[in-house]
């Protein structure tokens, strides 16, 4: 246990990136039960997340996993916004036609004057 300790000291080890990598490899290793030429794909993304973790250069794996986050953020918000809200029974959402800022009004008042909260503007909306 010891020599292997010794081995990864200084290297970069695994993260979210290689994680997803991880589960892809496992993922196309699946389908290549079907598609048999799939599986040089699964080998090559296997090797690039092994590669990555024994990487010495510490200061671009975490860049690489940094965009990584960055856009697994942008995925997850997006789908995130497509189910119902929590609050969908008691309040309606309306974004500003000025900034795009979104409010929060509740429901059943009729024609309201909503002033957004960010850029001042004033839109009329039924609630």
């Amino acid at each position: 246990m010891d020599a292997i300790r010794r081995f990864m000291q200084g290297r970069y080890g695994s993260d979210a990136l290689t994680l997803f990598l991880m589960c892809v490899g496992i993922g196309l290793n699946i389908v290549s039960m079907f598609v048999p030429f799939v599986s040089f794909l699964a080998l090559a993304i296997f090797a690039f997340a092994v590669w990555r973790m024994l990487s010495r250069n510490i200061y671009a794996r975490q860049k690489e996993n940094a965009a990584y986050l960055r856009g697994w953020q942008r995925v997850k918000s997006f789908f995130s916004g497509l189910g119902p809200r929590a609050d969908a029974k008691t309040h309606k959402h309306y974004k500003c036609p000025e900034c795009r800022q979104e409010v929060r009004v509740p429901k059943g008042k009729g024609k309201i004057l909503i002033t957004c909260p960010r850029c001042g503007k004033k839109f009329e909306k039924k609630t």
